[in-house]
Parts: structure tokens; C-alpha cells; sequence
């Protein structure tokens, strides 16, 4: 019996050890831009970016749970000026060899973001997408599309959108472990 325990206790915690929360952070410290959280889909976690000290409120970060299935998530935040702000699509273990997460359909208020299904690029290129590291397109199995694509803490893609002082933001996206 005790063997058994031990098997499903080592199970239950390769489980665990395995999944890799998503993360979306949303900067605008390149323009200066204060954000405001106004709201998210349920079990997604926000916060300012304290390292930022007295620059955390133009940093928002929205950590939640990745299952291995597709799911449609949502953040909403209001910017406190206009300017541009940066939409950084990552995991939060920031280390090598990090599970990554799978992100497709991103859109903002309703609208596809530049290359939002990931269909457009070659190669390694991911167009209109910026970032760090080797994040990748995938074919087939997308929710929206043909392509998805792979990011972590170490392997993220960014893109810059414009935003209006007071004038509410939602972002919706799709998102599963990458596996």
C-alpha cells in the first residue's frame, strides 16, 4: 500500500511539476504609460510589476492556469495616457528547457491583432511579432487558423499596440500547455 501511495504522490507531483502557467504582460514603460487592471476571466492572477519600483504601474502582468486543452481567456486594463504599449505573450518558469505554452487568436477589443493566428511568416520569422529567444510557429490542431504558436519566460513574442488615456483595452486569446 505504501508503494502505492508513493507511485500516485510521485505521479501527482510530475503532474503538477510539468504544467506551466501562462503569462501575458502588458508594458508601457517605453512611452511611460500608467495601466490600470479592470478585469480578467476567472483563476487569471494580475498584478503591477513590482521590480519596477516606482515604474510598477506601467507594467501589468496576468498569470493563470494552462490546461492541455484549447481555452478563451480575456484581460482587460485602461491606460492612464496615450501611447503605445507592449503585449508580451511568455510562461512564468524563466529558465532553459521551460515547457512553453501554446497562444492563438490573439485580438484586441474585438479585433484581430496584427498576425494575431500566427499564418503569416517563414522560417523562424514570426511576422509582426518581436521577442527573445526561439519561440515557434506550429502547424495544425489551432483554434484559429492553420498555425499557433510556442512561447515561454525565455522564448516570448511581442507587439506593440496604440492606446487611448481612459479608453478601456480587452485582450482575448487562446491558450494550452505546449507540451
Amino acid at each position: 500500500m505504501k508503494k502505492m501511495l508513493l507511485c500516485a504522490g510521485i505521479l501527482c507531483s510530475a503532474g503538477v511539476l510539468s504544467a506551466a502557467d501562462f503569462r501575458i504582460d502588458v508594458g508601457g514603460e517605453r512611452d511611460k504609460v500608467e495601466l490600470e487592471v479592470k478585469e480578467c476571466s476567472e483563476k487569471i492572477r494580475s498584478s503591477p510589476a513590482g521590480w519596477l519600483n516606482e515604474r510598477k504601474n506601467q507594467r501589468l502582468v496576468f498569470i493563470g492556469a494552462a490546461s492541455d486543452q484549447w481555452e478563451k481567456k480575456s484581460i482587460s486594463f485602461v491606460p492612464k495616457s496615450n501611447g503605445n504599449v507592449n503585449v508580451c505573450l511568455m510562461g512564468t518558469i524563466n529558465k532553459p528547457g521551460a515547457p512553453h505554452l501554446g497562444y492563438d487568436d490573439i485580438k484586441v477589443n474585438g479585433k484581430l491583432l496584427k498576425n494575431g493566428s500566427f499564418e503569416e511568416g517563414s522560417g523562424d520569422r514570426i511576422a509582426n511579432w518581436s521577442g527573445w529567444g526561439k519561440a515557434a510557429r506550429v502547424a495544425g490542431g489551432a483554434p484559429d487558423g492553420n498555425q499557433y504558436v510556442l512561447a515561454n519566460h525565455v522564448d516570448a513574442l511581442v507587439q506593440s499596440i496604440p492606446v487611448k488615456a481612459g479608453e478601456k483595452v480587452t485582450i482575448t486569446f487562446q491558450v494550452k500547455n505546449g507540451k
